[in-house]
């Protein structure tokens, strides 16, 4: 374990049924909580797809088996006031509070992105929703005295997916707020994302873009969530980038990187290096050292009407173009890049300038 002193268990389930992305939002917080970035190893973490209740019961008791000191509980997809909708049915919000419970971990963080969430709020002690305090305590926070809780959405309301982005809208935000929040928590030698602070950075984020207010509960701001990303994770290396007919051919290597999305941006410049196209792909390593390969298709249409290049098109027969790649962090740092310089003909091919 990174940390030493304690055990750390985490358990991310996901359930489509008619959604697109639950099943996504519990591999991609799994995959960052035990990145370089995480407080846990891969061996600690465990992702449920589409489980039943019995599947779910069977993964609780493992880490109720396993004691551990920390225990945080993720989940994605259908809810209702009752409970959460797995594959064959729905689990009681009391079932789900009385297995955290039975863990016995000194500090549990659950985290629930579905409906109703906020229908998991009982009758006694604040809960924070926005900047409003609620006279009314999570049951799911009660089940251990020291339960952190954080949930996509009050009780009656919706909780969204997609528009823009390809999870959840509030795992969405937390994964933001993951990538670019300041680390509060100051340890030996890095400094580590809070679960108050994840909360705080993801909700001005989720009531911003989608209007959806999440709601919190014993956040005390001494729960390591992920590490602060203010240094550079891993490295990037382009191995190829090749001009050909209609367009460029990039390939590219990361390592130490697994769990944590890269930008790969592509520019395309006149002779005059004025931006005529941008392209952009979020990349995510899917082991300790993985690559990719791209390929972009010349905007024939964004030259021909560029001013520059019309000149030069007229006088030469052919315009001088540039690719500028570069492969970013989170935080706009780049880790690898640079310019591919093509000539394009009246024709539409390419060919490297000499």
């Amino acid at each position: 374990m990174r940390f030493t002193r304690l055990t750390y268990r985490v358990l991310c389930v996901g359930v489509n049924h008619d959604l697109r992305f639950a099943q996504k939002d519990a591999v991609d917080m799994a995959r960052f909580l035990m990145g370089p970035a995480g407080v846990v190893e891969p061996e600690d973490v465990t992702c449920l797809l589409e489980p039943t209740v019995d599947e779910l019961r069977a993964a609780l008791d493992e880490v109720v088996a396993a004691a551990p000191t920390h225990f945080l509980f993720f989940f994605s997809g259908h809810g209702a006031p009752v409970g959460i909708s797995l594959r064959d049915a729905i689990m009681g919000f009391d079932e789900l509070a009385d297995w955290i419970a039975s863990v016995g971990a000194d500090h549990t963080f659950t985290i629930l992105d579905t409906c109703h969430a906020g229908a998991f709020v009982a009758v006694s002690g604040p809960t924070t929703l926005g900047a409003i305090v609620d006279d009314s305590l999570d049951l799911l926070a009660s089940a251990t005295p020291s339960n952190r809780v954080i949930c996509s959405s009050a009780a009656g309301r919706l909780s969204g997916e997609g528009h823009g982005v390809a999870n959840g809208h509030f795992t969405a935000a937390l994964l933001a707020a993951m990538q670019v929040a300041a680390g509060d928590l100051k340890g030996r030698v890095h400094a580590w994302i809070s679960d108050r602070r994840l909360y705080d950075h993801a909700h001005r984020l989720l009531t911003k873009r989608w209007r959806q207010v999440p709601v919190a509960r014993c956040l005390t701001g001494d729960f390591p969530v992920v590490r602060d990303h203010r240094r550079v994770f891993g490295a990037a290396a382009i191995t190829g980038a090749s001009v050909v007919d209609g367009g460029l051919e990039l390939s590219f290597t990361l390592s130490g990187r697994f769990g944590l999305p890269t930008q790969v941006r592509v520019q395309l410049l006149n002779a005059h290096r004025k931006v005529l196209a941008t392209f952009g792909n979020l990349v995510t390593d899917e082991a300790d050292d993985d690559g990719g390969a791209l390929v972009y298709t010349l905007p024939s249409d964004r030259v021909v009407l560029d001013p520059i290049s019309q000149r030069h098109l007229l006088a030469r027969g052919a315009v001088p173009v540039i690719w500028r790649v570069s492969i970013l962090d989170a935080r706009g740092r780049v880790l690898a890049g640079g310019d591919r310089v093509a000539a394009y003909a009246a024709d539409g091919a390419n060919a490297v300038a000499p």
